[in-house]
């Protein structure tokens, strides 16, 4: 049995929560200014016999994390609903309440 590189985006967050020993893939290195040598990390390497199971559960959780995204979408759009028809709400009374009428005489 080998290892393999698996790259999909968090997977090490469903690494760690399947309890599979991972460690992160360096795939490189990135030069900045100033002589500045940064690694870069893509994905993680296991071993061949996990890799099945976790992008099961990879897929899994990617799912459950799509349907928690739009439910918090949803909420942040309902009270931003909110906010703005209450904001019309009192502008419209506070208008009733203090703009005289083009009826009534000055």
């Amino acid at each position: 049995p080998g290892t393999v590189h698996v790259t999909l985006a968090r997977i090490s967050k469903t690494a760690r929560a399947m309890n599979i020993d991972y460690a992160p893939a360096l795939v490189g290195f990135e030069y900045k200014a100033g002589g500045k040598t940064l690694p870069v990390f893509n994905g993680v390497v296991i071993c061949e016999e996990f890799k099945e199971e976790l992008l099961k559960q990879h897929e899994l959780a990617e799912e459950a994390r799509a349907v928690a995204l739009e439910a918090k979408l949803y909420k942040d759009a309902c009270l931003k609903w909110r906010l703005l028809l209450g904001a019309m709400w009192t502008r419209a009374a506070l208008r009733e309440e203090f703009q005289p009428t083009l009826a009534e005489p000055a």
